[in-house]
């Protein structure tokens, strides 16, 4: 059995579209597989809501920045 707690946070309108917006990885995320994937998910969505994901942060006008952890079984 799988448990996972999940926090997300906004301040966006939600009349907004059409926007371009750029992941963001920390130093540790940037050579990482997992954070790829869990990036790739994320832009996925916006792209559905319309948003578009550009390669260079200074054509962004968003800056999306993710957080996650995996903790050890307990027992």
């Amino acid at each position: 059995r799988v448990q996972s707690q999940v926090s997300s946070f906004s301040s966006l309108a939600p009349t907004t579209y059409g926007e371009p917006f750029f992941m963001l990885p920390n130093e540790q995320q940037a050579t990482s597989v997992e954070y790829n994937y869990y990036a790739s998910s994320v832009a996925r969505r916006l792209e559905r809501k319309g948003w578009f994901r550009v390669m260079d942060s200074t054509k962004a006008k968003y800056l999306v920045l993710l957080d996650y952890r995996i903790e050890q079984k307990r027992r």
